[in-house]
């Protein structure tokens, strides 16, 4: 509560108004807990170095000489994270890991390409010593082009079109590092993808 008083000393002297309120003491912060009493940690937080390491972004050479198909797969890629570099053909892409066979933690080769196509590339670059999780991605799994892929040294091979999310679903399978697929719901397709889509996965030997 308060009070308000008022007091005049006769006409033409003003009024005196007065106007009296109680204060209150603000309390300042209290402590999240008490002293010595050991701290409760984020269940979210990321503490273990294993964790880090399987959701760190990946390294991507992604190899299409469609360059509509190649800004499509680079944008989708990068949105999730990961670190992607495109290249149009396989000769392109032979040179890119020529200049650090340790650049990349996976790359994407299409089949069907100009002046290099994906299983010569392929060979190439397992003939360099790159250890890279390759994809061999072709618009017709054909016993014959899986085979190609295969006996050049690709450890998998996926159908044209393809979700991100069976990429993802091939890296976690075979413990190449990058984001896990079950983190996000990948329903936007590469291309027109139908319905139900095949996958053909290999181990090379």
């Amino acid at each position: 509560g308060g009070s308000l008083g008022c007091k005049s000393d006769g006409l033409g002297n003003g009024t005196t108004f007065t106007l009296k309120l109680p204060l209150y003491k603000v309390p300042g912060p209290q402590p999240n807990h008490a002293e010595g009493a050991a701290e409760i940690p984020n269940p979210t937080e990321d503490t273990g170095e294993s964790d880090e390491e399987e959701n760190r972004p990946a390294r991507i050479l992604a190899v299409d000489d469609s360059l509509s198909n190649l800004k499509l797969l680079t944008r989708m890629l990068t949105n999730r994270g990961h670190h992607c570099i495109g290249a149009s053909n396989g000769e392109e892409a032979v040179n890119l890991v020529e200049q650090n066979i340790s650049a990349f933690d996976s790359i994407l080769l299409d089949f069907e390409m100009p002046v290099m196509n994906g299983p010569t590339a392929c060979a190439h670059i397992r003939k360099l010593g790159c250890s890279a999780f390759i994809v061999g991605i072709t618009g017709n799994v054909l016993p014959e082009d899986v085979a190609r892929f295969k006996e050049a040294g690709a450890n998998a091979v996926l159908p044209k079109p393809f979700k991100l999310a069976s990429l993802e679903q091939l890296w976690s399978e075979y413990g190449v590092t990058g984001r896990h697929p079950d983190s996000y719901d990948a329903r936007e397709p590469l291309a027109d993808e139908p319905s139900s889509s095949r996958r053909v996965v290999f181990t090379s030997s």
